[in-house]
């Protein structure tokens, strides 16, 4: 509304800080940048309180672009949700990435409660019965894993290397009270006429199984062998808690806590969320349990099912067919042919970015008005294309999916976005870059259609082995362990020998500010030297990607190619 002062006050100073060089800032100029007065309303003054808290500062600055302070589209949903519940109105990402800031947000936050924008549905605790049909894509996975011998496909595995004077007694008293506390984990399946149906068990036993290998002549490589026996084990989806714990003791004070939780009731944000209540658990353990008070898992299912039989359901149906209309649906190509049935087991090619690379993406992020995540993505999508010469790459993309009050539910809330990255014309980086921007935040804005439903609704052409739609994803999660008192708390990766996907890229953020993660790949479709290809091309892309911006993807395909060619020769 080019009329309304305050907006084209808050529009004058949000141009002057887009002037400004965009990069990451750190904690303390965030803090120390200066503010701008609000509009006496206490709109400015809570959006500003959510900012900051989801960016992990005491006080955001109000003019400075969300991209430009380091942001990424788990705190931009994150924001979202928290407008959400404080102002009953739902806002598009696009009014926070990439060049939202406190003031615009804070006057779209004012148009919209004046407009009387429908928010859609809310969220809210008691909407589901004790025993509830199982979601969409809870489905999806029960029906995967009945279809044959018992399988680790779907479970999540977590380590965490605990040093110090581990209290043990504290820490299976935190892990029964986190039980206690999310009946997610207390989630008993069964099938009754066709219908998956769940129901909490009001009591289960859980355990901390110890075993001792401080006098094995070599301890890591006992803990790295039962570590990964544990979480290759089935976990019987009749028969809570669908956690299972293991703690291995490797010296005195030196502990290895193994964890396996069923991805059918957690994902991501949840494991996040469960670490952190377990360390508050530890620290203090005489403290008494206090429910949430918030929703739980079983009333955000009930919601989304009334959701999806309302007219939200056909404007996310409109968008994904047209974002996927006539979508080339051929499998990727593989080294063996595929075969129906053929079994899920994988391996992984490391990778790992140091802080300095890192840290240089970010800037060319920031320089881009993208997350850093779409640019890994735009590196990805540039990697598949070369090495398996495609033209256009559908890329699996997990989200949160928690655009409601739902940071405190434990549970399967999380999706699978589908994004239509297209290679073809000849593009630059740069120009990818514009077509990843624009097609990540569409997607985001339409993330609420679970993938299992838009799968039904589109019944796209499928393929013997094949997952639909996409055979390739990119995963990118902040998994910094929370603190355990006087415990030295850092995370071992582990993995379940299995690939959902012919090939998924994992990547966690660490504290000092590195990635590290691997490529997994189906073992039995494509042979290590094929996924050792990729890996490398994927990270010798986010190597040169700033020095090549504006080259045709020809171009740098062919160097790539060349400076690939010439580590290989150098390598035998």
């Amino acid at each position: 509304m080019p009329g309304d002062p305050q907006l084209t006050t808050a529009g004058a100073i949000l141009d002057a800080a887009l002037r400004e060089e965009r990069r990451p800032v750190g904690p303390q100029e965030v803090a120390a940048a200066p503010d701008e007065e609000g509009q006496g309303d206490g709109v400015e003054d809570l959006v500003a309180a959510v900012f900051s808290a989801a960016l992990g500062v005491e006080r955001a600055p109000r003019a400075v672009a969300f991209t430009a302070l380091g942001g990424d589209s788990l705190m931009a949903i994150s924001i979202l949700s928290r407008i959400w519940r404080a102002f009953g109105v739902k806002l598009p990402i696009r009014g926070v990435v990439p060049d939202g800031s406190i003031l615009t947000v804070a006057a779209d936050v004012r148009r919209a409660r004046r407009a009387g924008l429908p928010a859609g549905p809310q969220l809210s605790r008691g909407a589901a019965a004790g025993k509830e049909e199982a979601s969409e894509n809870q489905a999806a996975i029960w029906f995967l894993e009945s279809g044959g011998e018992p399988a680790p496909l779907y479970n999540i595995p977590y380590a965490l290397r605990l040093c110090g004077p581990l209290d043990v007694e504290a820490l299976e008293a935190a892990l029964r009270r986190l039980v206690g506390r999310h009946a997610a984990l207390r989630m008993r399946f069964t099938l009754d006429r066709g219908r998956l149906l769940q129901e909490p068990s009001q009591t289960v036993h859980l355990e901390l199984p110890l075993t001792d290998l401080s006098a094995a002549p070599d301890p890591e490589r006992m803990a790295r062998e039962l570590s990964a026996a544990h979480v290759r084990a089935p976990i019987a989806l009749d028969r809570p808690p669908l956690i299972s714990p293991l703690l291995l003791r490797l010296a005195a004070e030196d502990h290895l806590l193994v964890l396996a939780i069923h991805h059918i009731v957690c994902d991501a944000w949840s494991i996040k969320l469960m670490l952190r209540e377990i360390a508050e658990a530890y620290a203090s353990p005489e403290a008494r349990d206090s429910p949430s008070g918030g929703p739980e898992y079983l009333d955000f299912v009930a919601w989304q099912r009334q959701m999806l039989d309302g007219p939200e359901r056909e404007r996310l149906l409109r968008y994904w067919r047209a974002a996927l209309s006539d979508v080339d649906t051929t499998p990727l190509p593989t080294d063996r042919p595929r075969s129906q049935g053929q079994p899920h087991v994988g391996d992984v090619a490391p990778i790992e970015l140091d802080r300095q690379t890192v840290a240089d993406l970010r800037r060319v992020a920031g320089d881009q008005g993208m997350t850093l995540y779409m640019l890994l993505l735009s590196a990805h999508s540039i990697a598949i294309g070369a090495c398996l010469g495609r033209r256009e790459v559908v890329v699996g993309s997990p989200v949160a999916n928690r655009e409601q009050p739902t940071e405190e539910i434990v549970g399967y809330l999380s999706n699978m976005l589908p994004m239509r990255i297209r290679l073809d014309g000849d593009p630059t980086p740069r120009e990818v870059f514009d077509r990843v921007r624009t097609t990540a935040l569409d997607a985001y804005d339409h993330q609420a259609l679970p993938f299992a439903r838009l799968v039904r609704e589109l019944a796209p052409p499928r393929h013997a082995g094949c997952n639909p739609i996409f055979q390739t994803a990119l995963v990118l999660n902040e998994m910094t362990p929370p603190s355990f008192g006087d415990l030295d708390a850092s995370e071992s990766i582990l993995h379940t020998g299995t690939s959902k996907l012919d090939l998924t890229c994992y990547l966690e953020e660490r504290q000092g500010g590195s990635l590290v993660g691997y490529l997994e790949y189906a073992s039995a479709l494509l042979l290590p030297e094929t996924a050792g290809r990729i890996r490398a091309a994927f990270e010798r892309t986010l190597a040169e990607i700033v020095s090549y911006v504006d080259q045709p993807l020809s171009e740098v395909s062919a160097r790539l190619g060349a400076s690939m060619r010439d580590e290989d020769e150098r390598g035998h």
